[in-house]
């Protein structure tokens, strides 16, 4: 479903869709709300960590899916039937046979919220360009982070429901000719996890792009992280393992999984380049069996495994190589008990032995989820580790201090650290409020660094429902993840508002009385509803229905 709130911005291509999807079948689906299943989280600027997301429940999440999107004939989820009609909608634009459907549609927004992102690169050839991906809502660029009321580009209208979850660039290319890879596919196995479409290259500086025909299987449904090595050789973890290609993208051999190259588990969570060029790979995600970190000599060619200090008892694995010194490798571990960090192991002598320098910091139960590590470019024991909450080390790890303990701007839940190249300072950070950078991400002189929200016009945020007021067009009401219950009241793409009690956590669904456009419900996790009777400007602070219950409400629960 489209993620940005709009009245169908791509609404030709959405039409498209469904008549290719369901237009043959002996009889349409019935209407249903649109739902996601998503486990819950904190308030999106609560510093203090006080609901803790668990991965429970998953069975029953990907029935209620299949039961909403499969195609009654075949009883199957036709999901290659939504690139044929993109393609086919693309055609159309091209001969201007699009526009006149296209003009009565316009979008919504919202301008001023961001979304959960999982993907960030500096550009290597543009100073201060930086790309972004949305989980549903596409690839953007923006040619000056630095500057407040930066402007987001979109890549393409159709590109906004992939699920972009990663990006890397060909370091033997340059200028106008550099090659771009997107991965597509949020595979860390959350409730609200969108598939992908496989890998897509851009070999004109990110000017246009095409899907790499090798990826349109099973193999890249799901692509955590994609690496270039010095010779343009590409790898790709996935839930297939992790798949090598010395030919652009043209074909792959898987070199790393179970069975391949001493893997014991097809879940590859992360790849990282050491400074020399050796490549460590982490496999293992909350879900699959434990496994562990492997690295390689031989640009990803052959593999050995590490020998990390204790029992193997965590699932998904974040590693983290240092700029300034190949043989420093970070590596934090979800415990497979309490889904927060377990341990943090670290080498410095390119692994051929690994140590825990200190005890993890409690950064929050979802390590499975969001898990990411960052070393400073020059200073290999300052490092930065993102769970719910943010922290740092500056002693390679004995210690760890929180970040954002004060600083409420920062939203939680993190996904991607990226410094600016040659910078040991300037660095932006992924997360599910959207883009974040800071000027002074690691400087010794500052406890706490700044941050400055980077999300004016970057439309990527993930709705679960909304309702459109009966008579008042402008008017609706939609639940966000992680971004709080939203009014819109005007026309065309803009700012909205959080009316207080919904202004916090996972917003749910929301509707307007149809008889009387005055009364509307809105939702937040766990099934808990509110009441408004002035057309969801103000909502009374008492419950009007607790609809939690073990096990979650549709599947936003808070644990």
């Amino acid at each position: 479903m489209k993620r940005t709130i709009q009245y169908l911005t791509a609404g030709l291509c959405a039409g498209l869709f469904f008549a290719v999807w369901w237009g043959y079948s002996e009889e349409a689906a019935p209407r249903v709300l649109p739902v996601v299943v998503e486990p819950a989280e904190p308030a999106p600027f609560d510093p203090a960590d006080r609901a803790k997301r668990t991965p429970t429940n998953p069975d029953a999440a990907a029935e209620l899916r299949f039961i909403q999107t499969r195609d009654p004939r075949t009883n199957t989820v036709p999901r290659e039937r939504l690139w044929a009609a993109i393609e086919l909608t693309e055609r159309l634009r091209e001969t201007n046979q699009a526009v006149p459907l296209l003009s009565t549609f316009a979008e919504r927004g919202p301008t001023n919220i961001g979304g959960r992102t999982r993907a960030v690169l500096w550009d290597p050839d543009v100073t201060n360009k930086v790309w972004a991906g949305g989980v549903s809502g596409g690839l953007w660029y923006t040619s000056d982070i630095t500057t407040d009321g930066t402007v987001w580009t979109k890549v393409d209208d159709f590109w906004d429901n992939l699920a972009v979850t990663t990006m890397a660039s060909d370091p033997t290319t340059s200028g106008g000719s550099r090659v771009f890879y997107v991965g597509t596919g949020e595979g860390f196995f959350n409730f609200d996890a969108v598939r992908g479409a496989g890998i897509f290259k851009s070999t004109d500086g990110g000017a246009t792009w095409s899907r790499l025909a090798s990826t349109d299987n099973s193999s890249f449904f799901y692509v955590q992280k994609i690496v270039v090595t010095s010779t343009g050789v590409v790898l790709a973890a996935t839930r297939d393992g992790v798949q090598r290609s010395t030919n652009g993208g043209t074909s792959w051999t898987k070199t790393l999984g179970a069975g391949v190259g001493g893997g014991t588990v097809n879940n590859a969570a992360d790849l990282e380049i050491a400074a020399n060029g050796d490549i460590y790979a982490a496999l293992g995600l909350v879900f699959g069996g434990c496994d562990g970190v492997y690295k390689s000599t031989d640009g990803g060619v052959t593999w050995t495994k590490q020998t990390l200090p204790g029992a193997c008892n965590y699932g998904r694995i974040e590693l983290a190589t240092a700029p300034s010194d190949a043989n420093t490798v970070y590596a934090a571990t979800q415990s497979a008990s309490t889904f927060g960090v377990g341990s943090i192991f670290k080498t410095t002598n390119g692994g051929t032995s690994w140590a825990s320098p200190g005890a993890a910091p409690s950064a929050g139960a979802q390590a499975w989820y969001d898990l990411i590590l960052a070393v400073n470019p020059s200073d290999a024991n300052n490092v930065f580790l993102g769970v719910v909450t943010l922290w740092r080390t500056t002693n390679g790890g004995t210690s760890w201090s929180q970040i954002n303990v004060s600083n409420t701007v920062l939203h939680v839940d993190h996904h991607a650290i990226v410094y600016r190249p040659g910078s040991s300072t300037e660095a932006v950070f992924g997360n599910d409020g959207g883009v974040y950078y800071s000027s002074n991400a690691t400087s010794k002189n500052s406890l706490i660094p700044s941050f400055t929200d980077r999300n004016d016009d970057y439309n990527v945020t993930q709705y679960y429902g909304g309702d459109m007021h009966p008579t008042s067009v402008n008017v609706m009401l939609a639940g966000s993840q992680d971004n709080s219950t939203h009014r819109f009241s005007s026309a065309g793409a803009g700012t909205v508002a959080s009316p207080a009690p919904l202004n916090c956590c996972d917003g749910g669904f929301a509707y307007f009385d149809q008889t009387n456009g005055n009364i509307a419900i809105g939702s937040i996790q766990s099934g808990r509803y509110f009441r408004s009777t002035d057309a969801g400007v103000t909502f009374s602070g008492a419950t009007f229905l607790n609809n939690a219950f073990s096990g979650g409400a549709l599947f936003i629960r808070e644990k």
